[in-house]
């Protein structure tokens, strides 16, 4: 064999390679490209519907509280106000547990693994919240109510007198109208206490000391600080629907155990949402009693998700899948 033979049979020989080689290395390209490209929207969507279907399944739950519709509904409604077409979700609602399930799915169309014969793939997602009282709060009001008053109080409805001086003596002991110590002693930090709400964590089972004597002079002017700013958040209408958020006029109070003589220590065994009538203020005339009602109200904190837990009306949610 000539030399310019071989010369041009390893030509031919190469060339074949080349492309064999090429087609071989498209088809790894195409691969990583359907890896970047498809999968990766897979993840995005997957976990668009994961935030989605938790804040649905919390919004959801927060109708076992706010009953303003059903818990479904309410799941289905923020479905429907952030794009996601209700009818193609399933929403479990448990009254027993308190909890409501959101399960989502949407397909994903596939663009680079279409060469590879992968044309789509189904992308699910489920979230559970539930919900319970509240175990621990921060920004409560430096006032208070015992277990028995708050169950009679709820018993009988309507309005209800809270630091009242016909209570001295019965609800926490003499010497308390149910003012309590948060932080430091002295009538300015229960007066801001009142204004801002204290910037500690209370906790259930947690014992704190009573703020004795009627603290007249902070507590009228905390509470009417609330009820002048309630004018701005609420437009006036934050007493008659009594469950809007936001209000100044929505404070959440420990209730506790009975108390001894002066300033003396109690036990925090749960919260309560009281809301200030804000035309009854707090007065010299009235010895400085906070008229207002008890409600039904969500809060911030740790929860205890117990179905036969006692609330004493604030509560919480939280996913728990």
């Amino acid at each position: 064999m000539s030399l310019i033979k071989l010369f041009y049979q390893l030509k031919s020989s190469t060339k074949g390679s080349v492309i064999v080689f090429t087609a071989l290395a498209m088809t790894v390209i195409v691969g990583f490209t359907a890896l970047v490209v498809d999968v990766g929207m897979m993840y995005f969507t997957r976990g668009l519907l994961v935030k989605t279907a938790d804040a649905a399944a919390l919004a959801g739950v927060q109708e076992f509280v706010r009953e303003q519709t059903s818990p479904e509904n309410a799941a289905k409604d923020y479905l429907s106000k952030n794009g996601y077409d209700p009818d193609g979700a399933t929403v479990n609602v448990s009254e027993t547990n308190k909890t409501v399930e959101v399960e989502l799915e949407r397909t994903v169309i596939f663009s680079f693994a279409r060469v590879l014969g992968f044309n789509e793939s189904e992308v699910m997602a489920r979230s559970k919240a539930v919900i319970g009282p509240l175990v621990d709060a921060k920004g409560v009001a430096p006032l208070s109510i015992n277990e028995a008053t708050y169950d009679e109080a709820k018993e009988h409805g309507g309005n209800y007198e809270l630091k009242s001086i016909r209570w001295q003596n019965q609800d926490i002991g003499p010497g308390n109208y149910g003012a309590l110590q948060l932080g430091e002693t002295g009538a300015n930090v229960y007066k801001n206490n009142i204004k801002d709400g204290y910037e500690g964590i209370i906790e259930e089972e947690e014992f704190i000391d009573t703020e004795p004597g009627n603290m007249e002079d902070p507590t009228i002017e905390g509470v009417n600080h609330l009820i002048d700013i309630s004018k701005d958040c609420c437009d006036g209408g934050c007493y008659e629907g009594s469950k809007k958020p936001n209000c100044s006029l929505l404070i959440y109070i420990p209730v506790i155990t009975t108390g001894d003589q002066g300033r003396t220590e109690v036990q925090v065994i749960g919260f309560a949402a009281f809301l200030i009538d804000p035309d009854n203020p707090p007065n010299e005339e009235n010895g400085a009693t906070i008229t207002g009602k008890f409600i039904r109200s969500i809060g911030q904190g740790e929860i205890n998700p117990d179905p036969e837990a006692k609330s004493y009306g604030v509560y919480g949610v939280k996913l728990i899948e």
